[in-house]
């Protein structure tokens, strides 16, 4: 199936590559497939601009040791974009049941539908996070596609670097209304640290690179002076990376003619990978004891809040009670919001996650 739906890389990518570096040491589907046994890492091409991100990807430094990464191509294009999308969905599935973890350079925002569609048959709820400059969702077609799929499987979405004049009043209703994760560009550039604990239990994450500075990206469709510095775009690749529960990585938006452009979304590429490399599952548990438990008792809730800190990454989490059944949800958290509830009062994100279970 795999095989059948990618393209071989065109024979001049792999053509002088040095030693050391990224073309050299990932398995490449040219002329052959590769192999996929031990492979852990998996890229895929989609549209004319893959190629040129793939030539920036090549050239830099291979720093993640026995890693097995492969490039299985670009995925063969659909009758349009939907069926393009519906190609990639069953491409990422098989994938995921391999337990091969994507990261995709595409050409169109519905292919964010095909991360979701991916992973129908998973057992727990799903979170999507998105970058994205700024948010109408009625008029974003991908995103519409993943709300009204029937049945849901979505538990949540979250936004990071959105801009509030690229924003209509009525997506900030809808945010509100939906209790979903967002955060503005100003408030993420204050904090970056404190987009971690979020993206700890995504399962996808898609970035519109229209979400970055135009002097950052210089052939986006979207011309605006302010955005995210490349630096920050490449912090949140790493986050995304770090997640162990992450399973594709989307980056689109770019016609990616401009060699900063593709230059800059290989880095993330690069950063994404390095995250991986540094992957470090953690389950808290009161009984585990690599893990601190403080309680804290809000006054003006019937509620006791359970923290956890890993005394090994110091990471944080904390316990929310599920409205209907007998059991808790772990929620990856920040110190803030244990410093917040000391202050008795309630974090933001504990009373959204659990205002999306009722």
């Amino acid at each position: 199936m795999l095989q059948a739906c990618m393209q071989p890389i065109p024979a001049a990518l792999v053509q002088g590559l040095k030693e050391g570096t990224m073309g050299m040491a990932l398995r490449k589907h040219q002329p052959e497939f590769p192999h996929l046994e031990g492979v852990r890492l998996a890229l895929i091409g989609i549209g004319k601009g893959a190629d040129a991100v793939r030539q920036q990807l090549y050239l830099l430094q291979w720093h993640f040791g026995s890693l097995k990464m492969a490039d299985l191509g670009n995925l063969r294009p659909g009758a349009d974009a939907a069926a393009t999308a519906a190609g990639l969905a069953e491409v990422l599935s098989e994938l995921h049941e391999l337990q091969i973890t994507a990261v995709v350079i595409g050409d169109d925002a519905l292919l964010r539908s095909a991360q979701y569609l991916a992973l129908r048959h998973a057992s727990t709820p799903i979170e999507f996070a998105m970058v994205l400059p700024g948010l109408d969702p009625e008029a974003d077609a991908g995103l519409q596609r993943i709300l009204q799929h029937q049945p849901s499987f979505l538990f949540n979405l979250s936004f990071y670097a959105t801009q509030a004049y690229f924003m209509p009043e009525s997506a900030i209703d809808w945010l509100e209304a939906g209790h979903y994760e967002h955060h503005r560009l100003g408030v993420l550039r204050e904090k970056m640290e404190e987009a971690e604990p979020g993206l700890r239990s995504t399962h996808v994450m898609s970035v519109d690179l229209a979400a970055l500075r135009y002097s950052d990206a210089p052939d986006l469709p979207l011309v605006s002076a302010n955005g995210l510095y490349a630096e920050e775009a490449v912090a949140l690749a790493r986050y995304a990376g770090l997640s162990p529960n992450l399973q594709s990585f989307l980056l689109y938006g770019s016609p990616f003619e401009h060699v900063v452009s593709a230059s800059l979304a290989a880095q993330m590429a690069w950063y994404f990978v390095s995250g991986y490399t540094q992957r470090y599952p953690e389950h808290p548990s009161e009984s585990d004891p690599n893990f601190m438990v403080y309680r804290t008792m809000m006054s003006n809730t019937v509620n006791e809040i359970t923290f956890y800190r890993s005394q090994r990454s110091n990471r944080w989490w904390m316990e929310v009670p599920h409205p209907y059944e007998d059991r808790t949800v772990l929620l990856g958290c920040s110190y803030a919001d244990y410093q917040k509830a000391c202050d008795d009062d309630l974090p933001d994100r504990w009373w959204r996650a659990y205002q999306r279970m009722l």
